[in-house]
């Protein structure tokens, strides 16, 4: 049970809707962080304060001019690109979900049949422990952790592997079809890898549908096998 609790700690965050959950110094919810923590010192702010402080309630988005002014400049493009529904639905705290998916991941891992120098590597990057310049940065190493590649944002796991163009721009250029989310963790992205996903629909004589299904198996295929499954 403790080592459960671990798991679920390591992988909870919250996802922002409204804010009015969520405080901004001590709960984890920037998605693209190590710790998901706030790490600027928000001085200006009481302890108590509320992510809900940081959107405007007119325009129900972020509050540019605030977030600049309270945050370190990495923090703050975070922030800004942390999207914001003009509904504001409830926050969503994804402790159990998070958790779970990366205890999922890690038996993916070691089940697969691939060699111990990938499987160290495939670890080491679902536990977002690479050395990379923002992980460095916090450990005290000198050095600026600020991506070299596009100079946009901080070089966090995510951003090497999924946000930095220079990685999309790789990613599309390459003979593998994938597709590279703009807003999931790297963790939920590659669990998507882990199944096939397969669908149907059938058309009646004039062109109209009249039946769709689609169904995910929990399974790994070449594309060519996957069609002929579901034949």
């Amino acid at each position: 049970m403790h080592s459960a609790k671990e798991v679920i700690a390591l992988g909870a965050r919250w996802r922002i809707g409204n804010g009015e959950n969520v405080r901004i110094k001590f709960d984890k919810w920037l998605p693209n962080q190590a710790g998901f923590k706030v790490w600027s010192r928000c001085e200006d702010l009481n302890d108590d304060a509320l992510v809900a402080e940081l959107i405007d309630p007119d325009t129900k988005q972020w509050n540019r001019e605030l977030i600049s002014h309270l945050f370190h400049p990495h923090e703050a493009l975070q922030i800004l690109s942390i999207p914001i529904s003009p509904r504001l639905p409830l926050d969503i705290d994804y402790a159990e979900s998070s958790g779970h998916q990366t205890s999922r991941l890690w038996n993916e891992i070691w089940k697969a049949p691939i060699p111990n120098r990938v499987r160290n590597f495939l670890l080491r990057l679902a536990k977002y422990i690479l050395p990379t310049r923002d992980n460095l940065s916090r450990k005290c190493v000198q050095i600026e952790n600020i991506c070299p590649l596009c100079s946009a944002e901080p070089e966090t796991v995510d951003h090497i592997f999924l946000h930095c163009q220079i990685a999309r721009l790789t990613w599309f250029a390459s003979q593998i079809d994938v597709h590279v989310p703009q807003d999931m963790p790297l963790n939920q992205w590659l669990l998507q890898g882990t199944a096939t996903r397969w669908g149907m629909v059938v058309y009646n004589q004039i062109g109209l549908v009249v039946l769709s299904t689609c169904k995910k198996e929990p399974i790994v295929v070449e594309p060519v096998l996957a069609e002929a499954i579901c034949d």
